[in-house]
């Protein structure tokens, strides 16, 4: 490999990376948003989810964002991702663990919302139109109930 090979390869996956944390970035901003149909689309039609809290059987993107949108509607949440850590497997396969917060304020006092720390390991693929969720993972390291004044 020329020098200038190396470089563009470092260039790229620079780039990729970049690519990771944006369209994870949209994941938070779209599901704080309920902006449910542009969340479908950073899924591949065969992502799977699992998670260490309680979660049902998923069998596809359109099962967890019918999962997601009862579990925080009506109310506000805030989601924030940080600390990525990538691996590549090869060019257009990719591996990231985030570490995360949420935040779920219910408008229904009878279900209360939480405050939430873990884990996401995220798996990806280089699509035709770039890169797409493949397997998502939640492991919760702590969650605290949010109970509402009476």
């Amino acid at each position: 490999m020329t020098e200038f090979e190396a470089l563009a390869a470092q260039v790229r996956r620079l780039t990729d990376i970049e690519e990771l944390r944006l369209l994870k970035a949209r994941y938070f901003a779209w599901v704080d948003g309920r902006e449910w149909n542009r969340l479908r689309g950073l899924f591949a039609d065969d992502c799977t989810f699992t998670s260490s809290a309680r979660l049902p059987d998923l069998a596809g993107p359109d099962d967890f964002i019918a999962f997601v949108t009862a579990t925080v509607e009506p109310g506000r949440s805030t989601h924030l991702g940080f600390m990525p850590r990538f691996e590549f497997t090869d060019d257009d396969h990719a591996t990231a663990t985030w570490s995360m917060f949420d935040l779920v304020e219910r408008d229904d006092p009878h279900r209360p919302g939480w405050i939430g720390l873990g884990t996401y390991v995220e798996r990806y693929r280089r699509g035709e139109h770039g890169w797409l969720i493949t397997s998502w993972h939640l492991e919760r390291g702590a969650t605290r109930s949010l109970s509402r004044p009476s």
